[in-house]
């Protein structure tokens, strides 16, 4: 790890405004940094023996939506899909380790895969902050190792995290004073994110804001050179899923994404508290956020003042117009989640951590220990709160379900429906359920999202103008045995599902808040 980082890390540079630390002495605290954010995030997961186990309906979902590709179903013609197929591909190898040991192994395989992704991240940080010295970098990767607007995400198989990684190295590949060609950075950060763009569609601002990065500062012929390249990348992964279902890809991807309103009941002050991630009086809260958000606005006033060309303004001044700018749309979006904050968390950091990296320059003259140690020893403190909501696993385990019960009383029957693909991943159904041409739908909230959006529902029977709930019903009457949650309402069951589970099926085990229905014998 520390060649890797040795070798991508930028030289020294001089600044007038900006503290330049050694490379040898800020590589300890990177790689520290590191492996306690790699355990910052597996040790609640391994010690709650969340694992394998229940992480959130997001995470099931990506992990379902492999397996049905391993089966050669192909989402948005033979499944449900409201994001880019980049997920799916990602977790093919781990819908193969769930299809030869069990959907719990490969689910908890790909859960470390995205512990690795944090980690990652972390690490990003703390080499974009490098330039602003040691307090920087403790300060900025410190906040993202620990807070929970990163760790919600980065503990479950969500689509930010990837997002995330793929546009810290493409900032990394066009840092000020990167050691690479100007052609080279322009074109591997293109790759970066175009394959970014092929996870979430949220990947346009950062994309944007890039093109206008790269137009300032070098002008409108890499500019095109990275519109190409990233174009390019992206028809080499998407083709092949537009060809197979153009039109359903369009509508899910994008119109459905589009029209979402399931936000509207979260508002302005839910979405302080999750961008903040403490768990504070509101109006604590509320003037945290609102302190970030003018430090977040502190370079842009100073590169304003200074009226200096676009092509010098610095990182910082970019890393903030991201932040400021996903912020804002999530504060308006009609669709809004506890993970959402994780996109805009490494830009956040990464204009924090430089904010206090350059206010270290106003230390007094010949007391530079002094101040260095009382700095951090500061931002450590400032940290704790962050540090103790951080820990908490969210969204918590399912309180008294015997996983382990659940597993053996569903291992007799081939065909298991479930309402959601995270029951059937928890009752190891759901690769021995798809193989046989059944199982769980891969995310019902988003069929019933898209078919309310007035799109067609091709899953399933894309020859049939059903609705999401009848052919649900269709798939629980030709299974053997259902695992839901309950209440059942609360658990996505319709009262037509709830009927037909009653009439044709037996409870045969209730464990916590989970149960395994089996067909009644005629």
């Amino acid at each position: 790890m520390a060649t890797f980082l040795q070798r991508i890390l930028p030289g020294q540079r001089k600044s007038p405004d900006v503290e330049v630390a050694s490379r040898d002495a800020l590589l300890p605290l990177i790689v520290g940094l590191g492996i306690f954010a790699l355990l910052f995030r597996l040790l609640p997961l391994s010690a709650s023996g969340a694992l394998g186990s229940f992480r959130g309906y997001d995470d099931g979902v990506h992990y379902a939506a492999a397996v049905n590709l391993l089966a050669g179903n192909l989402p948005y013609r033979d499944f449900v899909l409201v994001h880019p197929p980049g997920i799916a591909i990602l977790l093919l190898p781990f819908a193969v380790l769930g299809h030869l040991a069990s959907d719990n192994a490969g689910i908890g395989a790909a859960r470390i895969l995205f512990v690795l992704i944090g980690t990652a991240n972390t690490v990003l940080v703390a080499v974009l902050l490098r330039r602003f010295g040691f307090l920087a970098v403790l300060g900025g990767a410190g906040l993202y190792s620990v807070w929970q607007a990163t760790n919600i995400a980065e503990r479950s198989i969500m689509l930010s995290p990837v997002l995330n990684l793929f546009v810290l190295a493409a900032l990394v590949c066009l840092r000020e004073g990167s050691p690479g060609t100007r052609r080279s950075a322009v074109v591997l950060s293109a790759i970066l994110l175009g394959v970014a763009l092929c996870f979430k569609v949220w990947a346009v601002i950062p994309i944007i804001v890039i093109a206008v990065i790269i137009l300032v500062r070098h002008g409108i012929r890499e500019l095109m050179v990275y519109a190409g390249a990233g174009f390019a990348t992206c028809i080499v992964i998407l083709a092949p899923f537009f060809v197979a279902a153009p039109q359903a890809m369009v509508g899910q991807v994008v119109q459905a994404q589009l029209q979402r309103t399931d936000g509207a009941t979260r508002g302005l002050s839910f979405r302080v508290q999750h961008f903040v991630g403490l768990n504070l009086p509101l109006t604590v809260v509320s003037a945290i956020f609102v302190l970030g958000l003018l430090m977040l606005c502190l370079p842009l006033a100073v590169e304003l003042r200074r009226k200096s060309p676009p092509r010098l303004w610095s990182d910082h001044f970019w890393w903030s117009v991201l932040a400021l700018a996903i912020i804002f749309i999530f504060l308006v979006s009609g669709s809004f989640f506890d993970q959402y904050p994780n996109f805009a968390a490494p830009y956040i950091a990464l204009s924090l951590g430089a904010v206090v990296g350059r206010l270290c320059l106003k230390m007094p003259a010949g007391s530079s220990v002094v101040f260095r140690t009382g700095a951090a020893v500061l931002i450590l403190v400032a940290l704790l709160p962050f540090a103790d909501q951080g820990a908490l696993l969210s969204p918590s385990p399912l309180p008294g379900v015997d996983t382990g019960a659940l597993k053996s009383a569903a291992a007799p029957f081939n065909c298991v429906w479930a309402p959601y693909s995270y029951m059937a991943v928890m009752g190891n159904t759901l690769s021995r359920s798809v193989a046989h041409g059944c199982g769980p739908a891969v995310d019902l909230f988003g069929s019933r999202m898209v078919s309310a959006a007035g799109l067609p529902v091709a899953q399933y029977a894309p020859d049939r103008d059903a609705d999401v709930d009848e052919r649900e019903a269709e798939r629980l009457l030709a299974s053997d045995a259902a695992i839901v949650g309950v209440p059942l309402e609360t658990y996505g069951l319709t009262p037509q599902l709830v009927g037909v589970l009653e009439e044709s099926f037996t409870l045969r085990l209730t464990t916590g808040n989970m149960q395994l229905w089996v067909r009644k014998i005629p």
